[in-house]
């Protein structure tokens, strides 16, 4: 006697009947490429790799429909001052040039405060020329050194004054003035050179001192005798 279980397994493995008919419930049968499909066959002289082509910037054939890349968008070059410059929803596409500083309206013109910082260093740069770094404009005019950037902004922003580096360290100057050549840098030999001259120079200076006790000791003895 066979069980349900072992009937329905002798049905699933009998042949169908020749009458039944079979369904075909995962994919039908592929259908030839078209004619139409963009192969690249003209690339096959001019590419690295024959055959190779890029489908999405040359036109090809997919289902029934002509497809093609877009079209390159143009680039609007922006040119600045160095400045921050911010484009808005209005000025897109438009072509900017840089602006000389004195060329900016009021700015270019502009005027420290009389007894301000910055106006007693233009003062001083109009008259005696050169450069002033920080730390010589902290000594001079007693403001932190950490807020000599804050305390000469409008006055670097308008083109007063400019910044430049020399020597690495930052100057303050007149705009257009060109500093010296940088001081060259002593070798690493010649640093070693002269810390060597210098701590003989001290061992010298030890020994004359003790020299010079050992002949007040001697004067004070020949004296006691």
């Amino acid at each position: 006697m066979t069980t349900p279980l072992q009937q329905a397994f002798e049905a699933a493995q009998a042949e169908p009947e020749a009458s039944a008919p079979i369904v075909c419930t995962v994919a039908g049968p592929r259908t030839p490429y078209s004619a139409q499909l963009y192969t690249g066959e003209e690339l096959r002289p001019t590419s690295a790799r024959p055959g190779a082509y890029d489908a999405l910037t040359l036109p090809s054939v997919f289902m029934g429909r002509r497809v093609a890349a877009p079209a390159a968008s143009t680039l609007n070059f922006v040119h600045t001052s160095g400045r921050r410059d911010f484009l808005g929803t209005k000025a897109e596409g438009q072509r900017f040039t840089a602006i000389a500083p004195a060329a900016q309206g009021d700015q270019g013109n502009y005027l420290p405060k009389p007894g301000s910082v910055p106006s007693l260093v233009l003062a001083h740069l109009q008259e005696h020329g050169g450069h002033l770094t920080y730390s010589e404009i902290t000594q001079r005019f007693g403001i932190p050194q950490s807020s000599t950037t804050a305390v000469f902004k409008k006055a670097l922003d308008s083109g007063a004054l400019v910044r430049l580096l020399h020597n690495e360290r930052v100057v303050i100057a007149l705009p257009g003035y060109t500093p010296p050549p940088d001081t060259p840098k002593p070798s690493k030999d010649l640093i070693a050179l002269q810390a060597r001259i210098e701590k003989r120079r001290q061992e010298v200076a030890a020994m004359e001192r003790e020299l010079a006790q050992l002949q007040s000791r001697a004067l004070r003895e020949l004296i006691t005798k």
